[in-house]
């Protein structure tokens, strides 16, 4: 088997009003796809879907040239109207949650999963991400952001098994979700302390 390119979706919104505004000025759901890698990876032959399985009407294809480089990110606008631009989705994402994949399509014609995700469901301006330097993601509100703060996240037992540093609203909660020594955890909720 071909390892896959180093790609993952490292945030997505899917109820956009304020966050990220598309090239007509409008405010649709969206995805971003970050190539962790130390190359840049070739997106003319990977997939985004709402599942490994899904028909044509819930996959988006990457415009053919499009290369993302190393440590780059490219945003997906998921609207359900590709005639908007090359970078928007035939399908749109539900406030409910939603399970997205990244795939890519082999010589054969095959998929080769790359990466999913689960997004739970969110309100206006709430937007799931990968907390940066980290395995955990946590759904924030248009106003946090990810800097000078400390939290730890703990698991369902109260153990706690990740630090990562962002900054929080005051009496904002957090939940995120990630791997302790290798062991799934389930929705745990992160902690916040100030920080330095």
């Amino acid at each position: 088997l071909t390892t896959p390119p180093p790609l993952e979706i490292s945030e997505a919104s899917a109820g956009n009003i304020t966050l990220r505004r598309d090239e007509l000025g409008g405010y649709p759901d969206y995805i971003t796809v970050r190539n962790n890698g130390t190359v840049p990876v070739n997106m003319s032959n990977i997939l985004l879907a709402k599942s490994p399985l899904s028909d044509r009407s819930e996959v988006f294809a990457f415009p053919s040239g499009l290369v993302l480089p190393a440590g780059g990110e490219t945003t997906v606008f998921a609207d359900n109207n590709i005639n908007d631009g090359p970078l928007h989705a035939p399908f749109t994402l539900d406030a409910g949650g939603e399970d997205l994949s990244l795939l890519a399509v082999r010589p054969s014609g095959a998929r080769q999963w790359i990466h999913s995700i689960t997004v739970p469901p969110g309100t206006e301006d709430s937007r799931y991400l990968r907390l940066p330097g980290t395995n955990l993601h946590a759904t924030l509100t248009a106003a946090a952001d990810l800097t000078n703060w400390s939290g730890v996240a703990y698991d369902g037992a109260g153990t706690g098994y990740a630090t990562v540093h962002f900054l929080a609203l005051a009496g904002f909660t957090y939940q995120v979700e990630g791997d302790a020594a290798g062991q799934p955890v389930a929705w745990a909720l992160l902690q916040t302390i100030p920080g330095d």
